[in-house]
């Protein structure tokens, strides 16, 4: 993949229809993906979720609150790894190869965490794109990134 806008664009496009065609992350929680393929090295920070999902499934790793019904929530270490596997198979699957860039667009949350770890099992790169930034600015850091 080339440092085009419009390929950029895309797999962000095909990331997001992938995750909605998975719907709920529950129904996944059973993948089983190549993990030695995801992870070429045993010091990498992509596997970092999984060793610790390993030793602490059922512990609290992220807090977040949920602003539709206004409580605060909990994910499990488990429950991370099981979304970092399936949002890598989704990358996998676009065809998401390593050092690709991979930007994400959005607003601060929780999700960001487990994208940003799966982006990182596949050693693709992230470009964040913030929410609040103009389009000359998400224009430039599409178009530079390297």
């Amino acid at each position: 993949m080339n440092n085009n806008k419009g390929e950029l664009s895309s797999v962000v496009a095909n990331v997001l229809k992938a995750s909605d065609e998975y719907g709920s992350i529950d129904k996944y929680k059973d993948i089983k993906i190549d993990i030695k393929y995801m992870i070429m090295s045993n010091i990498h920070l992509g596997s970092f979720v999984f060793d610790k999902a390993k030793k602490f499934a059922n512990r609290t790793v992220l807090k977040y609150r949920d602003d539709i019904e206004g409580i605060w929530k909990d994910i499990s270490w488990g429950e991370l790894a099981n979304q970092v596997k399936v949002i890598a198979k989704s990358l996998i699957e676009i065809g998401v190869k390593e050092e690709d860039k991979v930007a994400i667009f959005s607003q601060n949350m929780a999700e960001i965490i487990a994208v940003d770890l799966a982006c990182q099992a596949v050693r693709a790169t992230v470009v964040p794109l913030y929410a609040t930034s103009s389009a000359s600015q998400v224009d430039y850091i599409v178009n530079d990134a390297e």
